[in-house]
C-alpha cells in the first residue's frame, strides 16, 4: 500500500512556445514599453506528498508609464511541477485569480500558464499584480525539491525575466506505518455480514497508520476550496478474483473511539465520532479518480454522536485498486 496526499512538454511544443514568445516580444519592442516590472514571491511550505498543493502568490511590481494611461502586460509562467487546478468545461484552470489588473489566463501546457493582456491604469505609484491560487503536484518532483517559476513576458521590461522564483519549499508531512497480514498469499474468509464487526470476527486484514509529521497537514475543507486534505491509498499484489473491503469512515485517535483493527496497541472498534469536540474524521470519497481528484465524501458531517460500521468493496483491476479518503 502507498499513500499520497491529494499534469511535461515535447521539444516541438517548447519550440513553438519560444517562437510565439519571441514574436510577442518583437511586437512589444516595436511599441517601446515604458513599464519596468520586477517578479517576486515568498515561498510557502508544501507537502512533499501533495498532488494539489497551493503555491505562494507570484507578484509582479511595475513602475513607469504615462499617468492615467492603460498599461498591458502578458506573462508566461513555466513551473517545474505539473499544474493540477481543476479545469472548467473550456479547459481553463479553476481557482486562479489576478489582483491589481484585469486579464485572462489559460493552461498552455501541463506546466505552463499564460496570463494574456493583463491591464491596469498607471497611477504614478508602483503597481503590484498578484497571480494567486496556482496548484501543483509536488509528489512528482521527488525528494525535497522546491517549486520554482520561470517567467517571461511581453508589454513591459521584466528586470528578472528567466530567473527562477521560488514559490514553495517542500518536505515530508506524513509518517506511515503498516502491519501486513499476508492476505494476498493466504486468503481470507468472507463474513456473512459485510460490516466492520463481521470482518473483524472472521477475516484477515492489513493495517496502515498515517500520522502528521508537520502541523496542519491533514485539514478539513476551507472556504474557496473543493475539498479538504485527501489520502490516496493504493493497493496492489492481489491475485485474480480477490475481494478487498475498506471502512467508509475512519475516526482518528482524537475521536471518542478511534477506528482500529486492534493493531498498534489499540482496542478493536469501528469508530465513534462526537461533533464539536475537535475530533478527526475522514470519509471515503465516491467518484474520485486515480489521482484523488473529483468525487465527494460518502456522507456528510454527522450532527450527533455517531458509531460507524459500514464497509465498501474496492474495485480491483489486475490485482490492484485504490481508495480515496477526505
Amino acid at each position: 500500500m502507498a499513500f499520497d496526499l491529494v499534469r511535461s512538454c515535447s521539444v516541438r511544443k517548447f519550440a513553438v512556445w519560444v517562437m510565439a514568445l519571441c514574436g510577442l516580444a518583437g511586437a512589444a519592442s516595436a511599441q517601446s514599453p515604458t513599464q519596468t516590472c520586477v517578479l517576486g514571491g515568498f515561498p510557502v511550505f508544501l507537502h512533499a506528498e501533495g498532488l494539489v498543493e497551493p503555491l505562494a502568490d507570484l507578484t509582479v511590481t511595475c513602475t513607469g508609464g504615462t499617468v492615467s494611461s492603460t498599461a498591458s502586460i502578458s506573462l508566461y509562467v513555466s513551473l517545474n511541477a505539473t499544474v493540477t487546478n481543476r479545469l472548467d468545461a473550456d479547459g481553463v484552470p479553476v481557482g486562479i485569480s489576478i489582483t491589481g489588473a484585469t486579464g485572462a489566463f489559460r493552461l498552455s501546457s501541463p506546466t505552463t500558464l499564460a496570463f494574456d493582456s493583463m491591464r491596469y491604469t498607471v497611477t504614478g505609484a508602483p503597481q503590484e499584480i498578484r497571480l494567486k491560487g496556482i496548484r501543483v503536484a509536488v509528489s512528482t518532483l521527488g525528494g525535497n525539491a522546491g517549486v520554482v517559476a520561470t517567467v517571461f513576458g511581453a508589454g513591459a521590461t521584466l528586470s528578472n525575466a528567466g530567473v527562477p522564483i521560488f514559490l514553495g519549499t517542500t518536505g515530508p508531512s506524513l509518517l506511515t506505518s503498516a502491519i501486513y497480514s499476508g492476505v494476498p498469499c493466504r486468503g481470507s474468509q468472507l463474513p456473512s455480514s459485510l460490516d466492520y464487526a463481521g470482518f473483524m470476527g472472521i477475516s484477515a486484514f492489513s493495517t496502515v497508520r498515517v500520522t502528521e509529521a508537520a502541523t496542519a497537514s491533514l485539514v478539513a475543507k476551507r472556504p474557496g476550496e473543493d475539498s479538504g486534505a485527501r489520502l490516496l491509498v493504493k493497493i496492489s499484489g492481489y491475485g485474480p478474483g480477490a475481494r478487498v473491503f475498506i471502512p467508509d469512515a475512519i475516526v482518528g485517535n482524537s475521536g471518542t473511539q478511534a477506528t482500529s483493527t486492534g493493531a498498534f496497541f489499540n482496542s478493536i472498534n469501528s469508530g465513534i465520532y462526537t461533533p464539536g469536540a475537535n475530533q478527526m474524521l475522514v470519509a471515503r470519497v465516491i467518484g474520485a479518480d486515480t489521482n484523488a481528484a473529483g468525487g465527494s465524501p460518502a456522507f456528510s458531517l454527522p450532527g450527533g454522536v455517531t458509531t460507524f460500521s459500514t464497509m465498501t468493496e474496492v474495485t480491483m483491476t489486475g490485482g490492484a485498486g485504490s481508495v480515496v479518503y477526505e
